[in-house]
């Protein structure tokens, strides 16, 4: 679930027109109404997560933050709408800043390789920016 005008509050005012990618999991009806949030916002692009089976759910709620000093991971468990953020109790993990890196090191437990190989995936086009991102950078510390 997702509010977009929720969303863009979060951020800091300078940054609320940088790219923001939404892949989402939602039914068609409300796919609609991600579109028409989002129509204001020519910087957010959605794109619907593929389910192979008819009755699947798409649940995954990750960010990729891209700093000019590294990219860091966000897992949490809300939905991005006010009342799980205020009202709920919820979980959340934050990475470190994985700064960029000439090598192909991976951390102790694998979190780099199968943080692609889950993003491989989604077969997603606009996912493909982000693999390459991942895989310039130094998991090690995770």
């Amino acid at each position: 679930m997702f509010d977009i005008e929720f969303l863009l509050e979060q951020y800091p005012s300078e940054f609320r027109l940088k790219p923001l990618l939404i892949v989402h999991g939602d039914s068609r009806h409300d796919n609609q109404s991600i579109k028409n949030q989002c129509s204001p916002y020519p910087q957010i692009e959605i794109y619907p997560a593929r389910l192979d089976i008819p009755f699947g759910t798409h649940h995954t709620k990750m960010m990729f933050l891209l700093y000019e000093t590294g990219l860091r991971i966000v897992i949490h468990t809300a939905n991005l709408i006010l009342q799980d953020w205020k009202q709920k109790t919820q979980g959340i993990w934050i990475s470190p800043i994985c700064p960029k890196m000439n090598d192909d090191r991976e951390s102790k437990t694998n979190f780099k390789k199968d943080l692609l190989e889950y993003i491989e995936r989604y077969r997603a086009r606009p996912l493909q920016f982000w693999q390459k991102t991942i895989s310039e950078h130094d998991f090690s510390s995770i």
